[in-house]
């Protein structure tokens, strides 16, 4: 997917009320990663821009964001233009049930998708990256985005 598609699908303007409200939601999420609360965190990841429109350029987005809850992710949204994806969870444990849940739904569809583990410099944070290709079927062998999961442990 081309960054131009995603940013053509996105509003010219945008009512007051919804920049305040992602606004708030930025903060919200900002302070809850720098205070490690969990419970602010999963309040403030919601997209009220983008994530509406651009949805539909990610085949079964909001199945892959209905797993990753029910597998106990804090929050679940696009990474940027698309087709990025990300979670956000608290722990190891939970991130790679919520990653494996989300690769099973793309895969269904089915897209191309990988997991890799990695660890932030102060051991705090865990990623884990499912990579896809929104646009090309499991044969292919296109180039792939990428799904993190960021968990503290």
């Amino acid at each position: 997917m081309l960054t131009k598609v995603a940013r053509e699908i996105l509003p010219k303007d945008i009512p007051l009320p919804n920049a305040t409200q992602q606004i708030g939601n930025l903060g919200g999420l900002l302070c809850g990663l720098i205070q490690e609360d969990y419970g602010l965190i999963s309040r403030s990841i919601h997209d009220v821009i983008a994530e509406p429109r651009r949805q539909k350029l990610i085949p079964e987005f909001y199945k892959a964001k209905r797993a990753a809850l029910a597998a106990g992710a804090l929050g679940f949204s696009i990474s940027g233009a698309g087709p990025s994806v990300f979670a956000l969870c608290e722990g190891e444990e939970i991130a790679r049930r919520v990653g494996d849940a989300i690769s099973a739904v793309f895969s269904s569809v089915p897209l191309t998708n990988q997991i890799h583990v990695s660890r932030r410099k102060n051991q705090r944070l865990v990623r884990r990256v499912v990579s896809f290709d929104s646009t090309t079927p499991a044969t292919s062998s296109a180039e792939r985005s990428d799904l993190a999961l960021i968990a503290s442990r």
